[in-house]
């Protein structure tokens, strides 16, 4: 039943249900790519920190007697 709708559907609206479609794929992929972009900046301050905290050991090991 589901089918006939969506071949009703398609046939009285082909323009507006293919925009749709491929705009909820836009939306998909713009979710993608901000995830990626998302997971390299977290992945920089990591690094960043860890460098932080590696050089505060070498300042706190050197000062020690």
């Amino acid at each position: 039943m589901r089918i006939d709708y969506l071949m009703e559907l398609f046939r009285y609206l082909p323009l507006q249900a293919m925009a749709g479609a491929h705009s909820t794929a836009r939306v998909d992929k713009l979710a993608t790519l901000q995830s990626v972009h998302k997971k390299h900046q977290l992945r920089e301050k990591v690094i960043a920190l860890n460098a932080f905290v590696a050089s505060m050991k070498e300042v706190s090991g050197a000062s020690d007697p």
